[in-house]
């Protein structure tokens, strides 16, 4: 089954932390999670995935480093057929 490829891009801010699971079961956080990782400014975060769908969320106040994400998770369905995806975080 070939890979699906997720960007997770940062268009907008200076810096932003993003963290991210990969699974198909809800809650997103039971999922196994991939990390977190601050990106800057016109950059981004290539997730690669066999099938499983791709959840995540970004810091609440870009660049604060206070901790806070935001609650609601945002979801990119993958069906590993080699689509490749560009998500805005």
């Amino acid at each position: 089954m070939p890979l699906d490829t997720v960007y997770l891009d940062n268009n907008t801010w200076a810096t932003v932390k993003v963290e991210a699971v990969m699974g198909n079961a809800l809650p997103p956080e039971v999922n196994p999670s991939l990390g977190s990782k601050i990106l800057a400014i016109n950059t981004s975060w290539e997730i690669s995935s066999p099938g499983q769908d791709i959840y995540y969320r970004r810091e609440a106040n870009p660049g604060s480093n206070d901790g806070r994400m935001i609650a609601a998770w945002t979801h990119r369905a993958c069906f590993g057929n080699g689509a490749v995806y560009h998500e805005q975080v």
